[in-house]
């Protein structure tokens, strides 16, 4: 999805407006850099960190289960894109040589299926400056190591006319394609961890 949430988000001057952006409101450089102090605007953040009961609910969650979390993965659409933190810096991480060396892999996996091209690289990159994202709260947060966004079809230049109305006929093709890049992921995470991944691996 878009990530926009419909709790209540703020009026502006000319209409009430519903919703925030909730891939800008975890509490990681929150409300700093790509975002809008208008609630019209799809890229509000929220008021402050974690107001919204669904990104509270996930937070909570991770948190609770943080021991046991070796990847977080969140799925979005739209523009074929495979990233890794960071998403409101420019700055690379201490894991960059990792997180090229799998997103290089996944990528690989989604393009062979339906021969649909992906791109990796981290948020910053390839998309643009942006607070408050899920997964560098995951990466920086929680210290997991593994944690990334994946944006899922149409990418350029379909996305001019579709959007984020993926047409029928495409659903299924970019499952498929993101199941093999999620088999992938984690057999490159298990790989470059020496095949140990969960803890209960044998």
């Amino acid at each position: 999805s878009s990530g926009i949430n419909a709790e209540y988000g703020g009026g502006c001057f000319y209409e009430l407006c519903y919703g925030i952006d909730a891939n800008r409101n975890f509490d990681v450089q929150f409300n700093t850099v790509g975002v809008s102090p208008d609630p019209c605007n799809n890229m509000f953040p929220g008021k402050v960190a974690f107001d919204q009961r669904n990104t509270a609910a996930v937070r909570n969650f991770l948190l609770l289960n943080q021991a046991n979390l070796t990847l977080y993965l969140s799925y979005h659409s739209y523009s074929q894109y495979f990233m890794t933190p960071l998403g409101y810096t420019h700055n690379t991480t201490l894991d960059d040589e990792h997180h090229r060396s799998v997103g290089e892999a996944v990528v690989r996996a989604l393009n062979v299926r339906h021969n649909r091209t992906y791109t990796a690289g981290s948020w910053s990159e390839i998309l643009y400056l942006s607070s408050g994202n899920s997964a560098d709260w995951v990466y920086e947060k929680l210290n997991i190591t593994d944690s990334y966004t994946i944006e899922l079809r149409p990418g350029y230049p379909d996305s001019t006319e579709t959007e984020f109305e993926l047409p029928a006929e495409e659903i299924r093709p970019c499952a498929e394609e993101n199941v093999d890049g999620l088999i992938a992921l984690i057999e490159n995470i298990k790989y470059s961890r020496g095949n140990k991944l969960f803890q209960n691996d044998s």
